[in-house]
């Protein structure tokens, strides 16, 4: 599913201070105007479809608006921190500890579908992501994937995208294989994974490839109320779920079936094109260029 490390000094090298915090290098690469110090009172409501999110982490305080299990209903914690992680990428507080987030100005919709064993069922998927569409949110992250998609999930994901809901998706650590599902519908936006030299990392996947980010030393939060690195395309897939939330903080999207469409377009406009095949390259990085138009300034 992923993979962590305990940080060394040598990580240090890899990022910059801002006051009391770091700016993780993927945060300062996408959005190079963070920390920005905006908040808005219409916040963007991202489900995250993964693991649940140990909500009580210093650097997830007041963020996380809603959480549900798709498995069994009780247990409402981050069963594995892939969850935790993922949350801390999009959105982690602007609060002078810890690490800061690619967008601050969101609500997050936890929504559990890893079990005990760290198994998923495509059934939970649906589930969660029927869910988070009955929660009205704005972005469903999927940080997750199957080499197989049932009608079923193909079903429940069109459904989203034509009431209006952005789907971002992880490609998959494949190894060079195709992108996993629900990534590799057309529909989606499907995210592979770079390093701090915009080269594509070797675990991506090759083939449906839409846009990659950050996904090699990412310093993101754990579920133990701590920091580490984790490594992947599950957590390039943060980053863009970032970067639209971003957008969508500051620009009317309307609610229909063209969201999706316009947010691709939008993605395109601000990537930096890599010098890479696309299919494993996509369109390349997308990095928010243009200083927010945004009412009340810093």
């Amino acid at each position: 599913m992923h993979s962590h490390e305990s940080l060394t000094d040598n990580d240090l090298d890899l990022m910059k201070k801002s006051e009391g915090q770091i700016i993780p290098w993927g945060v300062a690469l996408v959005n190079p105007y963070v920390p920005v110090k905006y908040f808005s009172d219409n916040p963007v409501r991202v489900a995250i479809i993964d693991s649940g999110i140990y909500a009580d982490h210093p650097d997830l305080y007041g963020k996380v608006a809603n959480q549900y299990n798709a498995v069994d209903g009780a247990y409402l914690g981050d069963v594995t921190g892939h969850g935790t992680a993922i949350a801390g990428i999009i959105t982690a507080n602007d609060n002078n500890i810890g690490v800061v987030g690619v967008s601050q100005s969101i609500a997050i919709y936890s929504v559990n579908v890893v079990d005990e064993t760290e198994r998923v069922s495509q059934q939970a998927f649906v589930r969660g992501i029927n869910w988070a569409i009955n929660q009205g949110v704005d972005i469903i992250n999927i940080s997750l994937g199957f080499s197989r998609a049932t009608d079923e999930l193909k079903d429940v994901i069109e459904q989203a995208i034509m009431q209006g809901i952005i789907v971002i998706s992880a490609s998959g650590n494949t190894q060079g294989m195709n992108a996993l599902f629900p990534a590799r519908f057309k529909c989606v936006i499907s995210v592979g994974a770079s390093d701090e030299r915009n080269a594509i990392i070797s675990t991506s996947a090759v083939g449906k490839i839409d846009f990659v980010a950050p996904g090699e030393n990412i310093l993101t939060l754990t579920h133990d109320g701590g920091y580490s690195l984790f490594h992947g395309s599950s957590f390039a897939t943060a980053f863009v779920t970032g970067i639209v939330a971003d957008y969508l903080s500051q620009n009317e999207v309307p609610r229909n079936r063209y969201a999706q469409e316009r947010i691709f377009s939008y993605l395109k406009s601000i990537s930096l094109t890599l010098d890479d095949a696309k299919e494993r390259a996509g369109n390349g990085i997308p990095i928010i260029k243009n200083l927010p138009n945004f009412n009340g300034g810093y």
